[in-house]
């Protein structure tokens, strides 16, 4: 189905809605529309271009080709946000009925959607900070299936593309900004993707608060482009730069980065609050400049060496930028 890039509607792209999004964040009785907003483009076209909706993707009978999916998003359903509240308070949302119900709904949809994408790992925690948010199991679908085709595109691709491209950028930003922090993770033998793959695919779910993920979410549904992704990956790693520089081993700079239960700290065991993350975003860390033309280079070498068809295009969401 093919769809405009981003699929978030313009009047949310005003100056006036950017300064608050950036600067507040939408209110949490807002932020259900203004995220469902999101996916209407999509909707909109599957409808009038291929007669697709979500209730026939959730009827249509699925070849036995996709049981290895359908296995994946049984087995990860169980995996996905243990403890957590659902959207109206419920204990332990996504191990109830109705919750798992849901995201295995909006998985399998997808799946159905897209077969060339299907299912992949890290989809599953995207899906669930979007019910509980939007708390409309088709709103969140739609909205899913943008992030996935155009706000981050190639990043739940089996090949991993988008995100490999993305975590070069954000590579070689960081030793543009922070060349201290990109000599230690180099001495000690540690990869930026060891920590990054985990923030950028799942959007920090596993390692900043609800109120981080919330803000982060709000402007990258808003822009429509990954920068907000890459830029907040750098603004914590600002924010533990006395941490990172203190390391000796490449399991110190892991158990900093990368906790075995709850999310990052700073010094003394303080959580990264919300404001603290964003003003660092924008008042301490310049914009990536030319965004799509770093994508361009690299995307052609991270292609030859995954001998992946040049017929896939890979193009950077024109929807916004920060």
């Amino acid at each position: 189905v093919a769809a405009e890039p981003g699929g978030c509607e313009g009047k949310l792209s005003s100056d006036k809605l950017t300064q608050i999004v950036r600067k507040e964040g939408w209110p949490a009785s807002f932020r259900p529309l203004m995220w469902a907003n999101c996916g209407k483009t999509l909707k909109s076209k599957a409808l009038e271009e291929s007669g697709i909706t979500y209730q026939s993707l959730l009827a249509f009978r699925r070849p036995s080709q996709s049981n290895t999916f359908v296995a994946e998003i049984e087995r990860d359903l169980g995996r996905t946000l243990p403890g957590q509240r659902g959207p109206r308070g419920e204990e332990d949302y996504f191990s109830s009925e109705e919750g798992r119900s849901r995201l295995r709904n909006v998985l399998l949809a997808y799946a159905t959607f897209n077969p060339t994408v299907g299912y992949c790992q890290s989809m599953n925690f995207l899906a669930a900070i979007l019910i509980l948010q939007i708390d409309d199991e088709e709103a969140a679908f739609w909205v899913l299936a943008t992030v996935v085709e155009h706000i981050l595109p190639m990043y739940y691709h089996r090949s991993l593309l988008g995100l490999s491209i993305d975590q070069a950028v954000l590579k070689d930003y960081l030793c543009s900004e922070m060349p201290a922090v990109c000599k230690k993770f180099e001495e000690l033998a540690c990869d930026l993707s060891f920590v990054s793959t985990n923030w950028l695919l799942c959007i920090f779910i596993n390692s900043l608060s609800w109120d981080c993920v919330n803000r982060i979410m709000d402007i990258l549904l808003h822009d429509g482009d990954a920068q907000i992704l890459l830029r907040a990956s750098a603004a914590v790693i600002k924010l533990m730069q006395n941490k990172i520089l203190a390391c000796r081993t490449q399991e110190d700079l892991l158990m900093v980065l990368k906790p075995k239960e709850g999310a990052l700290t700073l010094d003394k065991g303080k959580a990264i609050e919300a404001e603290q993350l964003i003003k660092v975003v924008f008042t301490a860390l310049p914009p990536i400049q030319d965004l799509p033309q770093r994508r361009a280079r690299l995307d052609q070498s991270l292609r030859d060496k995954l001998r992946f068809s040049p017929h896939v295009q890979l193009a950077p969401c024109p929807c916004g930028g920060i």
